[in-house]
């Protein structure tokens, strides 16, 4: 029987979303507009936040 997955472990998707906005965030400075859309991601699902957070620690 298969394990169950690793409630710890972002979302795939989440991750690959968060990875594009660390980049983003990095390259150039982001209008309101691009930053409050960062905010609306990041903020809009437990599952984006855990990737975010995951996203910054593996660039750190």
């Amino acid at each position: 029987m298969p394990s169950a997955p690793d409630s710890r472990t972002p979302d795939p998707i989440a991750l690959e979303e968060a990875a594009d906005w660390l980049i983003r965030l990095g390259e150039a400075e982001l209008d309101q507009h691009e930053r409050a859309q960062w905010e609306r991601w990041k903020d809009s699902s437990p599952e984006r936040q855990q990737a975010w957070a995951r996203a910054q620690r593996l660039q750190s």
